[in-house]
């Protein structure tokens, strides 16, 4: 599985957050009983209370991240393309600065 962490990741952390606090305004509480009942495929189930709208947007992206792996894992390549691509994450991780200056700090 190939997880990389570049400045794409970062802005589309910080947009999650915005859109899981504008879905907040608009869900219900939901104890974690009934989240984990309603999304069983989640990696985490739910510890905690949470909206319901929040679950729903998280279950929908923990599928495409799961759609965009297997669509990774079966891509055709050889050593050197996969090496490549490891290189290149590593390169992208190191140049983000949301990483450089929270190791700084």
């Amino acid at each position: 599985m190939l997880n990389t962490f570049n400045q794409t990741n970062t802005i589309r952390t910080v947009m999650d957050t915005i859109e899981k606090s504008n879905l907040r305004k608009k869900g219900v509480i939901l104890p974690p009983q009934e989240l984990n009942r309603m999304y069983p495929n989640l990696p985490k189930p739910f510890t905690g209370e949470e909206y319901d709208t929040v679950a729903a947007f998280i279950n929908e992206r923990n599928n495409q991240r799961a759609m965009n792996d297997l669509i990774m894992s079966t891509a055709p390549g050889n050593f050197l393309t996969k090496a490549a691509m490891f290189a290149g994450s590593i390169a992208a991780s190191m140049s983000d600065p949301m990483v450089i200056l929270t190791s700084v700090a």
